[in-house]
């Protein structure tokens, strides 16, 4: 981890002799800097804590609490980029709830940071009521779903770090519940779905069958299921707790996939740690979400008794990479005129490339660069090129959001020393901030 830190730091050192060296310098004078041109978001250069403020919380969201770019539909599609993994996802549970086939039960299964409570962010929200018209993207991905609408549907979140297993919660009409599935029936329905359920909940037993009947009675329903290693974490340490015992938490999970796929008009999807057979087996970060549990084999039962359709994740390319960047730390371009400043730089940069070719990295030399460093502004393409290449193959590297981390921690201390160039360049990143250092080693 540290390795990777020192090899970037040398690469950016290397950069900027390089850029130095040339005097790119009347050309750059006469550039605007990216400052002048693009504004980021108050969080990416404010006070937000970088260590927590790119961590996803669904329990939140569902509560209307927190950042208003996760709670709000509208903000949160306008700075989250659809990627081929979201889009399929948000695509299958459209189809399902409209009743035109697709799996009933979905698992995501990712490292930490992966995306996968982003994932069912997007989807919590997707069912938000809000038109597709009003959220960004969603007008391509409803044609792709083949449809003209998003169902209403009634959605239940159900968070394992959030809901305790000890102590039952007595809800604002006076109902007490204990389990996973008592608080399932009240999201769904309130007292009255509940009911439905209540003896199971007291009794703190599966409740079966139940479960189809309650999906039938109130769906189409969307639930969400976050964190939930976490949660049985407690029952394999006791079996005397209010939730249960963790064969009855693996019993209802088996009921809940069952139900799902019996009522037709439901969808589950689970997040689970990506720790088994189709991981590493020792040193993934997946195996950190599940340390302090009595066994690995709880999880493995769990998802055993889930069962369904793991959704693959594929690898976030390095263009879809840039392109959350962009979006969740800058603001959109609201003017021709920042536009033109954009292409104007990017052209001049691709110039300098083409005719001091032997100076730079051959990649630069690409036909396709110039659109390349468009994409990319202010940021400079060959940055996610060097983590891409460095990091996202480490065990401990927590995909996008320690990217997202580490910019941010540079855009800061840009932003704060007023940097003057046209583009956020390896040759300028602030490597003697010590924001900026903690993220380089942490990654």
């Amino acid at each position: 981890m540290e390795q990777a830190g020192l090899q970037f730091e040398d690469h950016v050192r290397g950069h900027r002799r390089r850029v130095l060296g040339l005097s790119i310098g009347g050309a750059a004078r006469r550039l605007q800097p990216w400052r002048h041109v693009v504004a980021p978001y108050q969080d990416a250069v404010g006070v937000h804590d970088l260590q927590t403020g790119f961590t996803v919380d669904l329990w939140k969201a569902h509560l209307g609490q927190g950042r208003v770019d996760y709670c709000d539909p509208v903000e949160f599609f306008r700075r989250t980029c659809l990627t081929a993994s979201i889009k399929r996802i948000l695509v299958g549970a459209v189809r399902r709830l409209a009743g035109a086939g697709a799996p009933p039960v979905i698992r995501l299964e990712a490292q930490s940071g992966g995306g996968k409570t982003h994932s069912m962010l997007a989807l919590y929200h997707l069912f938000s009521g809000f038109p597709p018209s009003e959220l960004s993207g969603l007008d391509v991905l409803m044609g792709d779903a083949g449809l003209a609408a998003v169902p209403r549907v009634r959605r239940a979140v159900l968070v394992g770090n959030r809901i305790s297993p000890t102590n039952p919660v007595t809800k604002p009409d006076g109902t007490v519940v204990r389990t996973l599935w008592g608080e399932l029936a009240w999201q769904m329905g309130g007292a009255a779905a509940y009911a439905r359920v209540a003896r199971y909940d007291e009794e703190s037993t599966n409740p079966g069958d139940s479960l189809r009947r309650l999906m039938i009675d109130h769906g189409p329903c969307l639930i969400l299921i976050d964190e939930w290693a976490p949660y049985i974490r407690q029952l394999c340490e006791r079996d005397d707790l209010p939730a249960g015992s963790l064969e009855t938490q693996v019993a209802f999970a088996k009921a809940l996939s069952e139900s799902a796929r019996a009522a037709g008009n439901c969808q589950v999807v689970v997040s689970l740690p990506a720790c088994g057979p189709r991981a590493a087996p020792t040193g993934a970060a997946g195996a950190l979400e599940v340390a302090g549990l009595r066994s690995r084999g709880a999880v493995d039962r769990l998802r055993s008794a889930v069962g369904g359709s793991e959704s693959p994740r594929r690898p976030v390319s390095v263009e879809e990479g840039v392109e959350i960047v962009r979006r969740r730390l800058f603001r959109p371009f609201s003017t021709r005129t920042q536009l033109m400043y954009r292409d104007v730089i990017a052209r001049a940069f691709a110039a300098l490339y083409q005719t001091r070719s032997h100076e730079f990295p051959p990649a630069c030399r690409e036909a396709d660069y110039e659109r390349r460093i468009r994409a990319a502004y202010p940021i400079h393409p060959e940055i996610f090129d060097v983590v891409d290449a460095s990091w996202s193959r480490l065990d401990t590297f927590q995909g996008l959001r320690g990217v997202l981390r580490l910019m941010t921690a540079v855009i800061r201390s840009l932003w704060e020393r007023s940097d003057d160039s046209p583009l956020i360049l390896p040759a300028v990143l602030p490597l003697d901030d010590p924001r900026v250092g903690s993220e380089l080693t942490r990654c």
